[in-house]
């Protein structure tokens, strides 16, 4: 019975030894056959960089159109979208109106002053004129007293009458009271003259404090029609735009990321390999590869 099963159904010794044999030669085969089909190792690792720039609103306010999509290729200036300009508008507005009043009254200070400059100088005039018509008076007083000296002492000599001698002191007495009253009338012109001079002084630095609310409101102007000029987004630099952070229609800040823009025609490639990859590079450029070629 166990010959019959030996020579029927069971297997001789040799021949499942030779099974044995054969199945540690196709293990062997695979893994040669696995090593020699594993794909080459890298010789290093790295990343290939572009430079990116990330444009972001200038001003505050809805985003009304924003026409950038990622993977759109833009030129430098090309329009990106618009920020709604309308509270810039009414700003500029109030700013001009504020501009245009002070320019009204830096006008009307600027006449003022000018009329009061006029009378000023007709003043001074005035006083001028008194003052060289007192010089006048007092060299005819000079002459009166000395008249009147030499009536006295004709008169103590019998040799003019008591008639000339009042006549001469009544003419003294008379030009000296011109010339007190013109010394009235020049000290009253002196007080008027101060006077003006304080309004023109007055008028002046009002002008000047219109003239320098007019450069402000201009300055103000200014700003704004800049910042109305900023609400236009212009795309900074060529590229392709790489991802959006905003869509049409959403309020933005001042500074708040829209988009990423990078020119991927010009990129930086940064390798890193390890000392023993370095070295046999290294190695290679000085005494070339098996071929002989130059490494």
């Amino acid at each position: 019975m166990d010959r019959g099963r030996d020579s029927g159904f069971g297997l001789p010794r040799a021949t499942s030894r030779g099974i044995r044999n054969s199945r540690c030669a196709l293990v062997v085969a695979a893994v040669a056959l696995t090593a020699c089909t594993r794909a080459p190792q890298p010789d290093a690792y790295g990343n290939v960089e572009a430079s990116e720039v990330i444009v972001s609103s200038e001003v505050g306010g809805q985003l009304t159109t924003f026409t950038v999509e990622e993977g759109q290729t833009l030129a430098r200036g090309d329009k990106a979208g618009t920020i709604d300009p309308t509270q810039l508008s009414l700003q500029r507005s109030q700013a001009v109106a504020q501009r245009d009043g002070a320019s009204s009254r830096a006008g009307e200070f600027t006449s003022q002053f000018q009329v009061l400059m006029a009378q000023r100088d007709a003043l001074q005039a005035q006083h001028d004129a008194a003052s060289a018509q007192r010089g006048a008076l007092q060299a005819q007083l000079e002459v009166a007293r000395r008249n009147h000296e030499r009536t006295q002492r004709l008169f103590a000599q019998q040799a003019a009458t008591a008639q000339q001698l009042d006549q001469a002191e009544r003419d003294a007495r008379v030009l000296q009271d011109q010339v007190r009253a013109q010394d009235e009338q020049i000290a009253a012109q002196e007080r008027q003259v101060a006077a003006q001079n304080a309004q023109v002084a007055a008028a002046r630095q009002q002008q000047r404090t219109a003239q320098t609310q007019v450069s402000a409101s201009e300055a103000q102007v200014a700003q704004v029609d800049d910042r109305i000029r900023r609400s236009a987004i212009a795309n900074p630099t060529a590229g392709t735009v790489l991802v959006t952070y905003a869509r049409a229609g959403e309020i933005v800040q001042p500074g708040q990321p829209l988009y990423k823009v990078a020119d991927v025609r010009t990129v930086d490639v940064r390798a890193f390999v390890t000392q023993p990859q370095l070295a046999s590079r290294a190695a290679t450029r000085r005494f070339g590869n098996s071929s002989g070629t130059p490494a």
